[in-house]
């Protein structure tokens, strides 16, 4: 029972929202861990348990949707459609009300105005929000590997992802597979380059630039 409540805490203490079996690592839903730890805690504690999940999960699509300006609905980058600029996010509810395509723009969430590659927006400061969280983001013991960012760039997109729990291996929206230690991506023939998912590898610097996608 308390290394449930332990595992539980720990989780949304890193900011996590996704549980494992405490035994073999399997995914559990958060509704099971809620039932066991009902023998020991309170009405009230198991509500607020219930909030930081939904609080962390939300915090966590911040970084992976954006508001459009127009209709206040959320987007994603689309990494199919736009791969000649990725920052260009269309508003399908816009587009489908309107008639013809609404973009916005990634960063700053203005409509997009520019034909080139930035977004026309004088006030957008571009990529420079996304390089101070990979500058001043904290770092964490990953596997047993010390010291490594707590949040990395995609090297192939540059979407932000912060790592949450379990192994050093990531796969992005965007279909790339790196290791988050040591930024290394798979090989031509689909294999990790830096060994074993806990296997311990050197840690990259922390990113100063983001990819042109």
């Amino acid at each position: 029972m308390e290394t449930v409540r332990d595992l539980c805490e720990a989780t949304l203490d890193d900011g996590g929202f996704q549980f494992s079996c405490p035994e073999c690592g399997v995914d559990v839903n958060f509704t099971v861990y809620r039932h066991i730890l009902s023998a020991i805690k309170t009405s009230d504690e198991l509500l607020r348990y219930s909030q930081r999940v939904t609080e962390n999960s939300l915090k966590n699509q911040q970084r992976t949707l954006k508001m459009c300006p127009t209709c206040a609905t959320y987007g994603q980058r689309n990494f199919a459609r736009l791969r000649n600029n990725v920052n260009r996010v269309v508003c399908d509810t816009c587009t489908r009300n309107q008639g013809r395509e609404v973009p916005f723009c990634w960063f700053c969430g203005n409509t997009w105005k520019g034909s080139g590659k930035g977004c026309g927006n004088r006030t957008c400061v571009g990529t420079e929000g996304d390089l101070r969280v990979l500058r001043s983001c904290e770092t964490k013991q990953i596997g047993k590997t010390d010291g490594c960012p707590d949040t990395r760039a995609c090297p192939k997109c540059g979407q932000l992802i912060s790592h949450m729990d379990k192994c050093k291996h990531m796969h992005c929206f965007c279909f790339c597979d790196f290791c988050f230690v040591c930024l290394q991506m798979k090989d031509s023939s689909g294999n990790w380059q830096c060994g074993g998912a806990y296997e311990i590898c050197s840690v990259a610097d922390r990113q100063q630039t983001l990819p042109n996608y």
